[in-house]
């Protein structure tokens, strides 16, 4: 990443025929960094050292359930365009309804894996919108079929801080397609 510098080179571990090994690579030019480097090119397994220059943005996202209670919260570094629901899953948060059925195939129920065609990982996005991608034509035109309101999206289709300047928080309430049937 820009404003990142590679300081030190080191073997990951010493064995019984070798010692741990470590060369520093700070004030280095290019070449003298591929040089120094090329040093461990007999080794599987070496560690890099990396001085954050500059502090890098983030984004913190808060869920809430369908009622509004809270759910959890994540922490995402900005510039790299997270997917938000493979962020959900990694934080084991449940974000599927087991009523919903398909948009791509409406007699059926279950998830399409994330590939961003059955609509059933839906969300609504209370704070932050614009910390997120923008809606894509395929998202939004099936958004607008099922004459959901503007602040819904996919989570599959949904990527938090694209941008590196983005920094702040998104609001997301899970599964709102279920307020009405649980009333």
């Amino acid at each position: 990443q820009p404003g990142d510098a590679l300081t030190a080179i080191s073997s990951s571990e010493s064995s019984e025929t070798s010692t741990k090994r470590s060369v520093s690579l700070e004030a280095c030019t290019f070449d003298e960094t591929i040089d120094r480097m090329s040093q461990f090119a007999d080794l599987d397994t070496v560690t890099i050292t990396v001085q954050r220059i500059y502090p890098r943005n983030s984004v913190v996202t808060v869920i809430v359930g369908p009622q509004g209670e809270y759910v959890g919260n994540f922490t995402v570094l900005s510039g790299y365009g997270t997917n938000l629901r493979t962020a959900l899953q990694s934080n084991n948060i449940r974000m599927y309804d087991e009523r919903t059925y398909r948009f791509d195939s409406p007699y059926q129920q279950g998830n399409c894996g994330g590939d961003g065609t059955c609509g059933t990982c839906l969300v609504s996005i209370l704070a932050g919108k614009e910390l997120l991608n923008d809606k894509v034509r395929v998202e939004g035109m099936a958004l607008k079929k099922q004459a959901a309101p503007p602040n819904y999206r996919w989570a599959c289709r949904v990527q938090i801080a694209p941008d590196a300047s983005a920094n702040g928080e998104v609001k997301v309430k899970l599964r709102p397609q279920t307020v009405i049937w649980d009333a």
